[in-house]
């Protein structure tokens, strides 16, 4: 399939844009954001997706999970941004590693898909990053900490057989390592 995106600068717009797409019936739409306070600008449109029905896929950029609850800048609990009462399934992602196969973040993804056509509402995947946006030098890049990545290196998240062929070949990835699915839709 073809990936249509759209840069929606307000968080709360892009929200409501996901939505009505949704809502016409085109399936579900994504809106994606960073982390933070950015969040609870999406919470408008998901209790309406929610009360309404609406296919939408929330994919919400967070830090990694030792960084959680430190009182940082504009740090909010994502796992608990929306209630489970308006979110259909949840998850949230643990930060890529080149202990997490890339197959693992792509059953999260085809599972949420799935769970927001079926349960016709928002799902919610919080999706934790260590590497962030920032410049190729600085204090962020330059951290010598035990364990911390100094440089970004994509091919670590490329581990799956045929995964070339499958990215460039526009086939949706059906792998899924849910032995039930009713098991698996569960809510923060």
């Amino acid at each position: 399939g073809v990936v249509h995106a759209m840069s929606v600068h307000d968080e709360r717009s892009a929200a409501f844009r996901a939505l009505g797409y949704g809502r016409r019936g085109y399936g579900p739409a994504a809106v994606i954001t960073s982390s933070g306070t950015a969040v609870a600008n999406l919470y408008p449109a998901v209790v309406e997706a929610a009360m309404d029905g609406v296919p939408l896929l929330v994919l919400t950029a967070d830090r990694p999970y030792e960084a959680r609850d430190t009182g940082a800048n504009q740090a909010i609990d994502q796992v608990k941004a929306f209630p489970g009462s308006y979110i259909r399934w949840f998850r949230d992602v643990a930060p890529p590693s080149d202990d997490v196969p890339i197959s693992a973040a792509l059953s999260d993804a085809n599972h949420a898909v799935m769970m927001t056509k079926q349960l016709m509402g928002p799902v919610h995947i919080n999706i934790q990053f260590r590497e962030n946006l920032a410049p190729d030098a600085g204090p962020i890049r330059n951290d010598n900490r035990i364990g911390s990545h100094t440089k970004f290196n994509a091919g670590r998240f490329t581990d799956v057989p045929k995964f070339h062929r499958w990215s460039n070949g526009g086939e949706s990835w059906q792998k899924s390592f849910y032995h039930n699915a009713a098991a698996a839709t569960t809510t923060n």
